[in-house]
């Protein structure tokens, strides 16, 4: 993975990205946190915020001009309750 925690780390990534892949070819998101720390090695989704990549994160993909017409698909486990917590989450990080 990759540390987008803080903002210096996260506009360190997107220069990485766009100079390797390049973000024109950038065309979906998977959001998810994480249940298992940078590193380890484990895929383990987690809801919005309740995990190790933590909110801060996502507020910097979801007000991220370059990002703004990606989709951006969510993949948070425990359920419909859940998931709408989380996209209440993100929404509410918008431009906030």
């Amino acid at each position: 993975g990759y540390d987008i925690r803080t903002k210096k780390n996260y506009e360190r990534t997107m220069i990485q990205f766009d100079e390797i892949v390049g973000l024109k070819n950038l065309f979906a998101i998977h959001l998810n946190d994480s249940r298992a720390e940078l590193g380890s090695r484990i895929d383990r989704h987690e809801n919005i915020g309740e995990g190790y990549i933590g909110k801060e994160a996502f507020s910097f993909i979801v007000n991220d001009e370059r990002l703004q017409n990606i989709p951006m698909i969510l993949e948070t486990p425990n359920g419909d309750e859940w998931y709408k917590k989380s996209l209440r989450l993100l929404r509410d990080m918008k431009n906030g």
